[in-house]
């Protein structure tokens, strides 16, 4: 935590693991999953899986010229008889790999998680293994669900150690850490709304400290004290899943195969020209001041 922050807790990404089966038949291959940026290390995971002499295969998306352009430079050149790529897979063709893989490799350097991506995996009994500087770190328990190396050269040696790792301890591990009903608990234990006669008056914060275990691993614990800021409004924001089914389709928006609406990367405007989107909504998570980054193109 930054220092200057006055720092109360952190809520964790969750997913409703009920939604994940336990993947039965492992495949020899392993998987990269995300959006094709040098950040989230798609070329070093190719290149990781063919020197531990492993089938890889990348399941991504381009969502920008950039990811675009990389895919083209520095992906497709490393495709062949033993790296594969598919495209914008469908949440069951998703499902469907994330089960199947021998072990998801994120070697991603990037602070910002590529969504719960890693939690899925490890719910569907599949270890990941990714650097230990990235965010995914956070969400890895070493030796467990997982296995996390310090430098991308023993990336090879960590993915084919991975077949060794419990498939039912991964998926507990995200049970226990990551499922809807404990990311509630958190919000409930971090704050509690303050309110009377009907009118918000505050929140009041469990203020917590970050203790670092075994590997860096950090977990946060309450300290008994609380703190308490006055506001008149509370937005809140939980989880990373988009959900239209709300939005009648007879307004003139059209949606793709995905159920997320088509949106011009310029303007942020759906095929109704009075109704914009941005942020997680249009393109999937990735920070708040790029969604209002967003917010203030769609006003332009």
């Amino acid at each position: 935590p930054t220092p200057e922050v006055n720092w109360v807790g952190v809520i964790t990404d969750a997913i409703d693991v009920s939604t994940h089966p336990l993947g039965g038949r492992r495949r020899d291959h392993v998987l990269w999953m995300g959006r094709f940026r040098p950040e989230w290390g798609p070329h070093l995971a190719v290149d990781a899986a063919r020197r531990a002499g492993l089938p890889i295969v990348l399941s991504g998306c381009c969502r920008t010229p950039a990811e675009r352009a990389f895919l083209d430079e520095e992906i497709r050149p490393r495709l062949g008889a033993d790296a594969g790529y598919l495209e914008d897979a469908d949440p069951r063709t998703r499902r469907r790999l994330l089960a199947e893989a021998a072990a998801l490799v994120l070697p991603a350097s990037a602070e910002d998680p590529p969504g719960t991506v890693p939690l899925e995996a490890m719910a569907s009994g599949t270890p990941v293994v990714a650097l230990r500087g990235g965010a995914t770190a956070e969400l890895v328990a070493h030796g467990v669900s997982g296995l996390l190396v310090d430098d991308p050269h023993r990336l090879p040696t960590a993915l084919r150690a991975a077949a060794e790792l419990d498939p039912r301890r991964c998926r507990q591990h995200v049970e226990r850490s990551f499922d809807l009903p404990v990311m509630t608990e958190g919000y409930e234990r971090v704050y509690r709304m303050l309110v009377e006669g009907g009118k918000l008056l505050g929140v009041r914060f469990a203020r917590m400290r970050a203790e670092y275990g075994e590997g860096g691993r950090r977990s946060l614990v309450p300290t008994g004290e609380e703190v308490v800021f006055e506001c008149d409004d509370v937005l809140m924001a939980v989880g990373q899943e988009n959900a239209f089914p709300w939005i009648e389709r007879d307004l003139g928006m059209t949606f793709d195969k995905w159920d997320m609406p088509v949106v011009d990367p310029k303007t942020m405007a759906s095929t109704n020209p009075k109704v914009f989107f941005g942020g997680d909504a249009a393109f999937g998570p990735k920070n708040i001041i790029w969604a209002v980054a967003h917010g203030h193109d769609a006003a332009m």
